[in-house]
This record gives C-alpha cells, sequence and structure tokens, in this order.
C-alpha cells in the first residue's frame, strides 16, 4: 500500500487498524467515515450547465463588408426578441433564444437590416441542449449543427432545421424546403427549411 500511494502524485497513505484489506469486515464505521472524509474534500470539475435554446448562427457576406452591421445594432436587436447574443464561434455571430419562433423573427430582421446596407446574411437555426461554456460562450451539438447548416445558406438566405419548423407549427410562419443535412457520424438526417418570406416584427407569438 505504502509503494502504490508512493507512485500516485497526491496521494496520502492512510493506515487503519485490523488485521486484513477487506472493507466489508472489521471497522467499517471507520473505512466508510475516511471515505466520506476523502470525497468531500475531493475538487470536481464543474460540469458544462446545459440549457435547451434555439441557436441563431449568423455571417454577413458582399461587398463594403466595412459596413457591417455594428455590434451595437445586432445586439439591440438580439435583445428586442430576448435573445441573448453570444462569444462568436469560428468567426460568426452567435445568439441563444427560449423560443424558436423570436429567433425566426430577430434573423428576418437582421437580414433586412443587412439588405438595407447593402449585403447578404447567411443565418441559420437549429434547436437543442447546448453547453454554457466560459466566456459568455455556448458549445455542444446543437451549436455545431447551426453552423453546418449555416455553411449550406447562402447570402439573403435563412434556414431552419425540422427542428424549427416543427416546433412553431401553426404559428403562422411559412417555410420553402431547402434540402437535408446529413450526420454521418450520428447516421441522422435534418430536413432543412427555407423562410420563404420576411416576418413582420410580432409575428409568430
Amino acid at each position: 500500500g505504502r509503494y502504490i500511494a508512493g507512485q500516485i502524485q497526491g496521494a496520502r497513505f492512510l493506515e487503519l487498524t485490523g488485521n486484513d484489506h477487506l472493507p466489508f469486515v472489521g471497522d467499517q464505521v471507520e473505512i466508510l467515515d475516511e471515505i466520506e472524509e476523502f470525497v468531500n474534500t475531493v475538487s470536481h470539475a464543474r460540469d458544462h450547465e446545459r440549457v435547451l435554446a434555439t441557436v441563431l448562427c449568423v455571417e454577413f457576406k458582399g461587398e463594403g463588408l466595412s459596413r457591417q452591421l455594428p455590434d451595437q445594432r445586432m445586439a439591440q436587436e438580439i435583445a428586442w426578441y430576448r435573445g441573448i447574443m453570444r462569444a462568436p464561434t469560428q468567426g460568426l455571430v452567435v445568439a441563444t433564444f427560449d423560443g424558436p419562433a423570436r429567433a425566426l423573427r430577430c434573423a428576418s430582421a437582421l437580414a433586412r437590416h443587412a439588405t438595407r446596407l447593402g449585403f447578404g446574411l447567411c443565418g441559420a437555426l437549429h434547436t437543442g441542449e447546448c453547453d454554457l461554456l466560459e466566456a459568455n460562450a455556448v458549445g455542444g451539438l446543437t451549436v455545431e449543427i447551426a453552423m453546418r447548416i449555416q455553411r449550406r445558406s447562402a447570402p439573403g438566405e435563412v434556414l431552419a432545421s425540422s427542428t424549427v419548423r416543427d416546433l412553431v407549427a401553426g404559428s403562422g410562419i411559412h417555410f420553402a424546403d431547402a434540402g437535408a443535412l446529413v450526420d454521418p457520424g450520428a447516421d441522422r438526417e435534418w430536413k432543412l427549411y427555407r423562410m420563404d418570406r420576411a416576418l413582420p416584427a410580432g409575428a409568430g407569438e
């Protein structure tokens, strides 16, 4: 036991009374007390908090990108639709929303404003569980899928996964078929849909 403890960095050898090493015979209380003290003093790595959210990933393309939407204007639009602007991921603007209809309306509003400035917004939305990371970032499979969908979108286009479309059924938001995203690693396919017209503010409550 002393040899094994000596080979483990940070280990402490503790010798208890008794004639054997079996934990279920003899003075079990003494063993359990030491185990409890050890468990209570071990510092565990904090698991990432997970939340269910609709993720919006946005990129702007076109000439005159120096006239990109000011961060303040984007933050205002996202906050107006009760979203949270997250740390950029792989050069994309990322935001999370507690409702897919609000996320769709926000994407539509950002697309309209980008068009007025003379360039196109390539946007995508997907809903699922996300990991809340440090520095106001989000991660996980849901974010990865949203970014993959975003790479399929053209300037001026907002694509949504079938998950998002199903969640807003009956809201009055209309979609057109836009193909599918195949995930060979998960043997899964998500059908993609395009918003077929701009949404007025407040639509789809």
